[in-house]
């Protein structure tokens, strides 16, 4: 898995991740494992492909063992014919490319609120509105007098932002009335402000806007928690499709109730904060009870090895939890630590590789990204000059700590003394 952002010295940084499934006394884990920040200025599917199988190289990594390949959805990286994961595809057939789920999701989210004008309004003048208070520390003292949480603004990149945006804007609608109230009425406004903060309170006090906020709320919040899910390093390729395929469950369900539900909710908002529906503005217009039209690919069924798998639900029955007996509940780990605990892996040894091969496929790049949030506390703006291996180092030191707690300190200092040891013994 590779991904890349800019570092404080303006200097691109690839991080390098490995997902795997390790194997010991207590069974069978996926790790995603952090191994370097790469310093490449290539942009291009050929020059990246190039880098990758170089740093695979000197890592002693044979991409003949890769099964799966992890990148955004950048056209240098996912392009089917040029891009990255093509290139390497030539290389090694068996590398299946695995487009982020989280990056694909964000882009579905963009793509279907830029294609509706009265959703891309909505969201519009809610970043108008945090902008507006964001911009002043009077007019962010003045909102916090009269609210608990303060608004958020939209990121470009980050689709949960949005989410946290307009939820947190309908917790308080009320508050935000009154602070925009208080700004047109003080004396120590200036006419800007008064101007900006009529713009915004004309913009919010009406009923189409608040039912928008209640959709948006309702679809977001959905979205982001199947976004949040989607990103944990365990999660494997069949939790990633249920977790999509219950966003589209409820986004068809959504069609057919949730939009009467947020008129209902809006209505209530509404009531208490003495707004009037808008004269003319007819909600229920041409609403209909089709359902959207959303298409999920079938999961295909795994033929082959037909004797172990005629025989795989029998065997794995008996260690199943008496509670659930259910084999089609059991996740793939589950069942391959079945397989691992109980001595069964030489009865099943193709089963077990398959799920193996399964489960070390990259599902998101989110690991790629938490491990640029450590890039930017350890190369910040004081320490912009620091070399490429001490960076790499720390990165390592900090983001798998797991591995650093264990590390004896005794037997470091020892082993940097001995090697450092400059006496010589001369013999008589």
């Amino acid at each position: 898995m590779f991904d890349s952002t800019p570092d404080t010295s303006h200097k691109e940084q690839i991080s390098q991740i490995i997902r795997s499934v390790s194997f010991n006394e207590d069974g069978c884990k996926i790790e995603e494992d952090f191994i370097d920040f790469i310093n490449f200025d290539g942009k291009t599917g050929i020059l990246l492909a190039e880098m990758i199988l170089n740093k695979l190289k000197s890592d002693n990594l044979e991409i003949q063992n890769c099964r799966g390949q992890g990148y955004d959805n950048g056209a240098n990286m996912s392009g089917k014919y040029r891009g990255v994961q093509a290139r390497i595809h030539e290389i090694n057939p068996l590398a299946s490319f695995i487009p982020c789920a989280a990056h694909s999701l964000n882009l579905v989210g963009q793509h279907a609120a830029s294609s509706f004008l009265a959703g891309k309004l909505i969201l519009g003048q809610i970043q108008n509105l945090f902008t507006f208070f964001s911009a002043s520390t009077s007019r962010w003292a003045t909102l916090k007098k009269h609210v608990k949480k303060s608004l958020k603004g939209q990121s470009t990149t980050r689709w949960a932002a949005r989410a946290i945006a307009v939820s947190t804007l309908l917790d308080e609608f009320k508050g935000v009335i009154i602070a925009l109230e208080e700004l047109i009425n003080s004396d120590e406004s200036n006419i800007q402000t008064v101007a900006d903060a009529s713009s915004n309170l004309t913009q919010i006090c009406t009923f189409k806007f608040i039912l928008g906020l209640n959709i948006w709320a309702s679809i977001l919040s959905r979205i982001n928690e199947a976004n949040i899910a989607i990103q944990s390093e365990t999660t494997s390729l069949d939790q990633a499709t249920k977790h999509i395929a219950g966003v589209v469950a409820y986004l068809e369900e959504f069609k057919l109730t949730g939009f009467e539900s947020s008129v209902s909710k809006s209505e209530i908002i509404a009531e208490e904060n003495g707004i009037n529906q808008d004269s003319g503005f007819d909600y229920r217009k041409n609403r209909g009870n089709k359902p959207a039209r959303f298409r999920i690919e079938e999961n295909l069924d795994i033929t082959g090895f037909e004797n172990e798998i005629k025989h795989l639900k029998s065997a794995i029955e008996p260690f199943l939890d008496p509670k659930d007996k259910k084999l089609g509940s059991t996740t793939p780990l589950e069942i391959l630590n079945i397989l691992t605990c109980n001595g069964l892996q030489p009865l099943f040894i193709n089963c077990r590789t398959a799920l193996r091969i399964f489960l070390t496929l990259p599902v998101t790049v989110a690991s790629n990204e938490r491990s640029f949030s450590k890039l930017k506390i350890i190369k910040n703006y004081s320490r912009s000059s620091m070399g490429q291996t001490r960076l790499s180092n720390l990165a390592i030191l900090s983001i798998e700590k797991e591995y650093t707690e264990k590390i004896s300190f005794e037997q470091v200092i020892h082993d940097f003394a001995v090697t450092k040891c400059r006496k010589v013994n001369i013999n008589p």
